[in-house]
């Protein structure tokens, strides 16, 4: 008798344990914002990892990266297989750990590391960027670790792992598609990248010109730190680097960054091309292929940024092309068709948001 109380106790607390979980994991689901409707580079992370064929290129930075490089169009023009690893103010200690992460899940031939951010301090901390690109990540040591260099000093490891701790008090705000994307999973960007058909009505001046002069700027050693552990992961696993700074009329580059990461790419044998300079050579016209003054490249502008970049990547690395693959056909000409009518409808939405504000 008492064994079989013995088991029927440990059975009991057994059942309430994976109850528990599940009701954990459901308040995850249904207080973390869904980032469908707005801020979509929220599900970057996420969608990653639905990708079941190699992945050969993955392009990692900030803002720049997931609205300037279209994976659909390197498919399209090359062949290659690539996902926009990329997060609104990505830092390179988060870049890192996506990298890590992509080593771990699908090892890529060709990490291309946008170099744009590393101008920022070593105390740079902004949440919401942080939670977009970590939430997303998958249970890992890469997580937990990426969670610690990212973090600001008010906020909480704990509250990473379970997101409903932070966002608990978001049923204030809840709206339909909150309930509706709980359980439902549904696309909402084309391999990282996220469609923006817009176009910018002006151009801010540049006082002073294309870069910020003077040498007073210089790169913390938090950032070399980590462009140091990208450098040397990526060496250790035999996977190629490509150090870029994506294209923007923005002035607030300098080029004295440009000198330390190239002589950096010099001794390690690394490339590195800042695109700021090939503007004519590849034909942009910020007012035509920018939808923000500037600081970011539109989608016609995207896709004009991908072909110069593919014919570049084919050039300098030795990047199997999946074209005539049968199960690769098969997928990525889903992803083509699915891409084509997305922007479609981004065109019409945004044609008729401009006659509605006239």
């Amino acid at each position: 008798m008492e064994r079989n109380s013995t088991v029927k106790r440990i059975g009991l607390v057994l059942t309430e344990a994976v109850l528990l979980i599940i009701f954990v994991w459901f308040l995850n689901r249904l207080f973390m914002p869904k980032y469908v409707s707005e801020n979509r580079d929220g599900r970057i992370s996420r969608e990653y990892y639905k990708e079941k064929l190699d992945t050969d290129i993955i392009f990692v930075g900030s803002s720049t990266v997931y609205s300037g490089i279209n994976p659909i169009i390197l498919w399209e023009d090359k062949g290659y297989t690539s996902y926009d690893r990329s997060n609104a103010s990505q830092t390179m200690w988060t870049s890192y750990y996506m990298i890590e992460d992509a080593i771990r899940y699908n090892k890529p031939k060709l990490v291309a590391l946008d170099v744009g951010f590393i101008k920022y301090d070593d105390d740079f901390t902004e949440e919401p960027s942080n939670r977009k690109a970590i939430d997303g990540m998958r249970l890992s040591s890469s997580k937990i670790k990426c969670i610690e260099a990212a973090k600001g000093e008010e906020e909480r490891l704990i509250e990473y792992i379970f997101p409903v701790l932070r966002f608990h008090t978001r049923w204030k705000e809840f709206k339909l598609e909150d309930l509706i994307y709980t359980f439902k999973d549904e696309e909402v960007t084309n391999n990282g990248f996220i469609i923006d058909p817009k176009r910018t009505k002006n151009l801010p001046p540049r006082e002073n010109g294309r870069y910020i002069h003077g040498e007073e700027v210089d790169i913390s050693p938090k950032n070399w730190e980590y462009l140091m552990k990208i450098i040397n992961i990526c060496r250790e696993n035999d996977v190629e680097l490509f150090l870029m700074k994506v294209p923007s009329y923005s002035d607030n580059w300098s080029l004295k960054y440009d000198r330390l990461i190239d002589e950096l790419g010099e001794e390690y044998g690394i490339s590195y091309l800042n695109f700021d300079e090939l503007d004519e050579t590849i034909g942009f016209d910020y007012l035509i292929h920018s939808p923000d003054e500037g600081s970011h490249l539109n989608t016609e502008g995207a896709e004009l940024f991908t072909y110069y970049l593919g014919d570049y990547i084919e050039e300098n690395y030795n990047i199997p092309s999946h074209r005539g693959e049968e199960k690769y056909e098969e997928v990525w000409g889903k992803k083509s068709r699915r891409y084509k009518e997305m922007l479609a409808l981004a065109i019409e939405k945004n044609l008729e948001e401009e006659r509605n504000s006239k």
